[in-house]
């Protein structure tokens, strides 16, 4: 399978767990809060789905994507490093 695919679905639900966050601490009305969470939810839960598909299906893309974790997020090398 093409390791592509599960790191352009990776980059969409990382990007829809953000803009839910944003609504879930801007969010004007209780109800947008509410459904920013639920798309902060969905988003986090297809990410780590995504992220545990690459492992399985590409680990090279995945030890890829680690690499690239580490480099641009310095303060969380420790614990990516426990990763697997």
């Amino acid at each position: 399978m093409n390791a592509r695919v599960f790191l352009v679905a990776f980059t969409m639900f990382a990007a829809a767990a953000a803009i839910g966050a944003g609504f879930a601490l801007l969010g004007p009305v209780k109800l947008i809060r509410i459904f920013g969470m639920v798309a902060l939810i969905a988003g986090s839960a297809g990410c780590a789905l995504q992220f545990y598909a690459l492992r399985t299906f590409a680990p090279r893309a995945h030890a890829l994507l680690l690499r690239r974790l580490r480099a641009a997020v310095p303060a969380a090398a420790p614990a990516l490093a426990a990763a697997p």
